[in-house]
């Protein structure tokens, strides 16, 4: 490869598509190649592919190495004056944190909610209806753990009209997703299945398939839960089987498993729900994803004393 920052930089996007899209393998392999390049990697590339490495290791259950890589890539961006790197650099230590309060009990929300805000701040910067977006959503999101609901819907519903004002008329997936949630807390589940469908729409237009794998899996938990159209919520499944695996993302895998568990329940297939729920169950213990294991033994208990 000619080492030229321009080409350097052209690969590091190409890399940055090819995990968006779910290309995994593909995306880590010419991150390494870029690495080894020493001195021709400039602290801005550098820290995006720093960025870009521990979004993966996130997917693939590698808290500690996510950690480590989301600090490096903060360190190298604040040695230059890039917004782009600073923006990536700080969302991927904001989902650090996020992820290993919310679903490792590792951590604080505060400590996240402190790093996206800083995120939105350098977001605001550059201008980017999406990127702006995307860092609210996150934060509504962290609201949301903390119970602070008004502080939730109030960043979605801002997430959803700078995305209108700016002309992308299918939204924010995540801020859809989180809108949808609240409709389901209400006990309105037919509304929270308006929202959810929305946020496929969403994901497939921006071919964001880390998005569009939850998403599909809260289509089909609805579907099961109000007992409709099984077999699309089956093919749902499928897609976002498809998706996790291909990205080798454990916390999808899991969620995946978990609601193929809840469609067999409300086909009647108990055995088959207990299968799935138990695969499920195998790979939370192995990543100390501790949200998901109380939830699965919930499913489980319920099962065992209805038989």
């Amino acid at each position: 490869m000619t080492r030229v920052p321009s080409l350097i930089k052209t690969a590091r996007c190409a890399a940055e598509r090819l995990e968006y899209q779910g290309s995994t393998a593909a995306a880590r392999a010419l991150i390494h190649a870029l690495q080894e390049l020493g001195d021709d990697v400039t602290p801005s590339e550098r820290s995006q592919l720093l960025s870009l490495a521990a979004t993966i290791d996130l997917r693939q259950g590698r808290f500690e190495d996510g950690a480590m890589h989301a600090r490096q890539a903060v360190e190298c961006a604040e040695t230059s004056d890039d917004l782009h790197a600073q923006s990536k650099a700080l969302y991927a230590q904001g989902e650090v944190a996020y992820l290993s309060s919310a679903w490792r009990g590792q951590g604080t929300l505060d400590d996240a909610l402190e790093v996206h805000q800083r995120c939105l701040a350098v977001r605001e910067r550059l201008d980017d209806p999406r990127a702006v977006a995307e860092s609210l959503s996150r934060i509504g999101v962290i609201h949301e753990r903390r119970e602070e609901q008004q502080q939730a819907i109030a960043c979605f519903d801002r997430a959803m009209e700078i995305l209108r004002v700016a002309g992308i008329v299918e939204g924010d997936s995540r801020a859809l997703v989180h809108l949808g949630a609240a409709e389901d807390r209400a006990g309105n589940l037919e509304g929270a299945l308006d929202y959810y469908e929305r946020s496929i729409d969403a994901s497939r237009v921006d071919h964001d398939a880390r998005a569009l794998t939850f998403d599909l899996c809260n289509v089909a938990s609805a579907l099961a839960r109000l007992g409709v159209d099984l077999p699309r919520a089956e093919r749902l499944l499928d897609e976002a089987s498809a998706l996790a695996s291909s990205m080798d993302w454990k916390l999808a895998q899991i969620r995946v498993a978990q609601v193929s568990g809840d469609v067999q329940r409300a086909h009647g297939n108990r055995a088959q729900a207990l299968e799935c729920y138990r695969d499920a169950m195998e790979t939370a213990r192995e990543y100390s994803f501790e949200r998901f294991i109380s939830h699965i033994e919930d499913r489980i208990e319920q099962l065992e004393e209805a038989a």
